[in-house]
């Protein structure tokens, strides 16, 4: 079974300091739809950097890859927050640190070999009954989201290795 996840942290700016981020970077973004402009000068060491401008949230996002990060080495969690950590200082300057960002989302995907397509539509019911899990309230969700970043890296790291 191989294992591929992603992180995305995103960090809310008001309107002065987002468009300031915009414009030293402006020669290397490229716009997409609905104002958003991608900068991929880091991809090659596994992170994105998206800009939103909305009109009344202007949202900077890193969608990091850790497998490229890592260059497909062991996962170690302190040596991905420690790359990661660096990334951002490179890039942001002083200005900002990893635990300006909140985890968005985490995504992980798995590439498990089930073996014929009646254990495939088996399998696929049994992980949406998952996905129904009850408890969570949305003031805890908000609460959980508000924790910086290199925190949940750490944890997310553990969980998933």
């Amino acid at each position: 079974m191989y294992i591929n996840y992603v992180f995305e942290l995103s960090m809310v700016l008001d309107n002065e300091k987002f468009q300031k981020l915009l414009t030293r970077s402006y020669n290397q973004t490229e716009y997409l739809d609905d104002n958003k402009y991608v900068d991929q000068t880091l991809a090659s060491k596994g992170i994105v950097v998206t800009y939103h401008d909305k009109q009344y949230k202007k949202k900077v996002q890193l969608t990091i890859n850790p497998s490229v990060m890592l260059a497909g080495g062991d996962l170690d969690s302190d040596k991905l927050i420690h790359k990661l950590e660096r990334c951002v200082h490179d890039y942001f300057g002083l200005k900002y640190n990893l635990n300006d960002f909140n985890l968005k989302r985490m995504i992980v995907m798995a590439d498990i070999n089930i073996g014929n397509r009646e254990k495939v539509s088996a399998y696929i019911k049994v992980l949406q009954r998952i996905g129904k899990i009850k408890g969570f309230a949305h003031q805890m969700m908000s609460a959980l989201m508000k924790v910086p970043a290199s925190v949940w890296m750490e944890i997310a790291t553990a969980l998933i290795f």
